[in-house]
């Protein structure tokens, strides 16, 4: 027969147990985080790199044309527009004596089933003849004015890391 335990040991022992089950009882299972909405603004100046997704030709001026984000626009550390988001363009052509010019610049972004109306700089490019800009070809342009972008991210992410305005060369 084993001997009594001493009440010390016995009231220490309830009260861990005690204390245990409390513990497990405030963090349970996990609860589902609700997502935080946040209002992004990508300020003059940043970069959108694009990959165009047709060929482009001077002969073909005053088009329309359409190409995705080459890389994440993130804003105060978390992604603003993901990568692949459609952008669509507007293509002008001039002449300089007797060279072609083509410029292209920038008018929306279409995300979340939504079209952002954007101003950017213009990409431009001449040739003694014509100009042609392949399919997939790769261009910056940059904000001529600030855009807000409407976004969520769960509540207890990390913390935001400062602003990335440029893509990665």
């Amino acid at each position: 027969m084993k001997p009594p335990l001493p009440a010390l040991t016995v009231l220490l022992l309830f009260a861990s147990a005690l204390g245990c089950a409390q513990t497990s009882a405030k963090t349970g299972p996990p609860r589902l985080v609700k997502p935080q909405k946040e209002t992004l603004v990508l300020p003059i100046g940043t970069v959108l790199p694009v990959r165009v997704r047709e060929s482009l030709s001077s002969t073909a001026p005053d088009r329309i044309f359409r190409a995705t984000l080459a890389a994440d626009i993130r804003a105060a550390g978390i992604v603003a527009i993901p990568r692949g988001t459609p952008v669509i363009g507007h293509t002008a052509e001039s002449h300089q004596g007797s060279r072609a010019q083509l410029s292209l610049h920038l008018t929306h972004i279409d995300y979340e089933g939504r079209q952002i109306a954007v101003s950017t700089d213009t990409f431009a490019s001449s040739h003694e003849r014509q100009v042609r800009i392949p399919s997939g070809s790769l261009m910056d342009f940059a904000l001529q004015s600030p855009i807000t972008v409407f976004t969520t991210r769960p509540v207890g992410s990390l913390s935001p890391e400062p602003p990335v305005h440029a893509h990665p060369q």
